[in-house]
């Protein structure tokens, strides 16, 4: 009896100890940086709070995910954190797209729901274990989970995947116990609960339902085998009849849109699943190359990088584990169904042809599991042994423990960036960099940090690509890298940020990439030896390279609306068959009511036009009507001389006119005659002169 209670009161401190791990782990800086979706899961959380206070049932469909299990968790919190501030009118702005109010108090609020099931996930998996392999072995187990690197990098975030992978393992786990127990049915319904979760969390959840069948037909083949009193054919025919029943009831119950047309939404995600299946959705990179789809070995190639070194040790050792637990004929159910859920889930979705490292996460559950199973079955023989000596038998177990502690500080010196590890013994971050697509916000906030510090950063206009999560950061302005078709936006920023994962995918084009890549970034964001993000000034020359000529006006101007304040060459000369580069520092002197075209001219000593450029600022896409006054605009070109130029005199002009009615700009400033309405901006040399 007393042996009892005290097992009872360290199994408590145990599940009390991996509760503050859990915890810990996943709270440190909570919503110090964002996922791209996350704004989008804010936003449809929020809009399903909204539905269910005006009692549209229908409005709670938001997405094909279906994503209902964390729309309530989100919409829960921002709710609470609206009823706590009192201010509900954030919540209503939060429902609207592309907004951009307080995000990362917000980010930070729905990002504690998920903190807060996975890490009770950890705890009730430890719970559950302990009937199937021990205390000692579910201590292990619990420890795997709550500091496996993957999940970790899942169990913060304002998304589903964190939530999809800890219902799928709790939902497997009760149905052991319930093959384990037969005669006690509640774990069969409560297994059945946690998948209709799951499948009300994300549609790849389905692969529970042949999962479950076939750990059902483990134990009609063990009752075959004469190793299980339990499970005949009907008997086995029921229960998965009973937990079908169950996981269709719960996502039944739990959907307020189901309540409604259940048939036509369900006939929804199932189109919408197919679609995801069958559509690439856009580039992906793999081994070094730009593709659609990366094919079956994409996951086969992931798995090793996201696996804690421990884990990835382990799993082939299952292999031999697993052989001599079977001719001992001990209880392999554990271990034989997380092998199928392991291999059987990988394989599903490789066949899907959207692939992302994110959509493999249910799958590292398992696989800690069986590490953690193989551990135990290997230390239960060295504890034996050591009982009949001086030494305790627990003392392997404590040995492991701190095994898997030590080795998970590589990940955990990296807090809150998790996701920017990559196991070592396949060659770690570097070759993760050339092996497949990664990358989900981690850096930006360093990037936006160091901008931060500038001079006048708050005059600054960065272009990143993903402006809505740099943008909350960095007390400058941010736009896109691209605006439709168009790839120049950085012609008029300061600052251009690129990602990793922009930059493996070579997006938006392979030649802008390039063209930075060729330059020395100012700072970079590194983690775990991968350059997350780069920034870069904006170069002053198209070329890329350092001018060869600067100067700064203060008399040259057209009109009272533009001052030329300086320009930027590649030579003082002009050289017959090569190319000049040229840059032009506008400033607005005041805020401008039109849309002037700039115009450019070479002319040579007669005043012939030997190349001329006229248009709307950036192509259109920076007019003159949106320049504040006191910034300054560079415009950059690129003038390809004649191998055939003659020697003489040239002259660079520049002008601004009104396009509706052909006004120019009067010139203030140097000028030349021929040329009334241009301002004399350089006079150049060619040939031997």
């Amino acid at each position: 009896m007393i042996l009892e209670s005290m097992r009872r009161k360290a199994s408590l401190a145990v599940a009390l100890a991996l509760l503050f791990i859990a915890v810990v782990t996943r709270y440190t800086a909570l919503g110090s940086f964002s996922w791209p979706d996350e704004q989008t899961w804010l936003e449809r959380s929020s809009a399903f709070v909204l539905a269910l206070e005006r009692g549209d049932l229908e409005g709670t469909y938001l997405t094909d995910h279906p994503g209902v299990v964390p729309m309530w968790g989100f919409g829960a919190a921002l709710a609470l954190r609206a009823w706590l501030t009192g201010d509900h009118a954030a919540l209503e702005a939060l429902a609207a797209e592309n907004y951009q109010g307080d995000y990362p108090a917000q980010l930070a609020a729905a990002a504690t729901f998920t903190v807060i099931l996975t890490s009770l996930a950890v705890v009730a998996a430890y719970a559950l274990l302990i009937p199937l392999v021990g205390r000692a072995g579910a201590a292990l187990g619990g420890l795997l989970l709550a500091l496996d690197p993957f999940y970790l990098v899942h169990s913060r975030i304002v998304h589903v995947d964190g939530i999809l992978a800890s219902t799928m393992l709790l939902s497997v786990l009760v149905l052991l116990l319930y093959l384990q127990r037969p005669g006690r049915r509640r774990f069969l319904f409560l297994s059945g609960l946690l998948a209709g979760l799951a499948l009300l969390t994300k549609t790849p959840a389905l692969f529970l339902i042949p999962l479950t069948a076939l750990a059902l037909g483990l134990q009609w083949l063990l009752r075959r085998l004469g190793r299980e009193a339990w499970g005949s054919l009907g008997q086995v025919a029921g229960a998965f009849g009973l937990w079908l029943a169950s996981a269709a009831a719960t996502f039944w119950l739990a959907w307020p849109a189901a309540w409604t047309n259940p048939f036509f939404f369900v006939y929804r995600i199932y189109r919408a699943s197919r679609w995801g299946v069958v559509v690439s959705h856009g580039s992906n990179f793999f081994l070094g190359r730009v593709v659609d789809d990366p094919g079956p070995l994409f996951y086969l190639v992931v798995l090793p990088f996201r696996l804690s070194p421990l884990v990835m040790v382990l799993l082939p050792l299952a292999l031999v584990a697993l052989f001599f637990a079977w001719r001992r004929r001990r209880d392999v159910r554990l271990p034989l169904v997380s092998l199928a859920y392991l291999v059987f889930f990988t394989v599903m979705v490789s066949l899907a042809a959207k692939k992302g490292d994110r959509y493999l996460l249910p799958a590292f559950l398992p696989a800690a599991l069986l590490a953690a199973w193989t551990l135990n079955a290997g230390l239960e023989g060295l504890s034996a042994r050591l009982r009949g000596s001086r030494w305790p038998g627990w003392l392997p177990y404590a040995g492991a423990a701190v095994l898997v502690s030590l080795v998970s500080l590589s990940w955990l010196r990296l807090a809150p960036h998790y996701g920017a590890y990559f196991n070592p013994l396949v060659g770690g971050g570097p070759a993760a960099e050339g092996a497949f697509a990664f990358g989900q916000g981690e850096g930006l906030e360093m990037a936006a940090e160091y901008l931060n510090r500038q001079e006048d950063v708050k005059e600054s206009l960065a272009v990143t690509f993903y402006p809505p999560q740099f943008r909350y950061y960095f007390d400058g302005e941010a736009t896109s890298l691209r605006r439709g078709e168009w790839d120049k936006t950085w012609l008029f920023a300061d600052y251009v940020v690129f990602y990793i994962s922009q930059v493996q995918r070579q997006e938006p084009t392979p030649e802008l990439v390039a063209f930075f890549l060729a330059q020395e970034p100012e700072y970079v964001a590194r983690l775990g030896g991968v350059r997350f993000a780069r920034v870069y000034r904006t170069p002053v020359l198209l070329s890329g390279q350092p001018p060869a000529v600067e100067e700064s006006f203060q008399d040259r101007r057209l009109g009272d609306e533009l001052g030329l304040a300086g320009l930027a060459l590649s030579d003082e000369r002009l050289t017959p068959g090569q190319e000049l580069y040229i840059t032009l520092a506008w400033q607005a002197l005041v805020q401008m009511g039109l849309d002037y075209e700039l115009e450019l001219r070479l002319v040579d000593g007669e005043g012939q036009v030997l190349w001329a450029h006229a248009g709307q600022a950036f192509d259109g896409y920076s007019l003159t009507s949106w320049w504040r006054p006191g910034r300054t605009q560079y415009l950059r070109y690129k003038i390809g001389l004649p191998a055939s130029l003659p020697a003489g005199t040239y002259h660079l002009l520049a002008g601004a006119r009104d396009p509706a009615n052909g006004r120019a700009l009067p010139p203030h400033g140097p000028g030349l005659d021929g040329w009334p309405d241009q301002l004399l901006v350089r006079t150049f040399q060619a040939g031997g002169q």
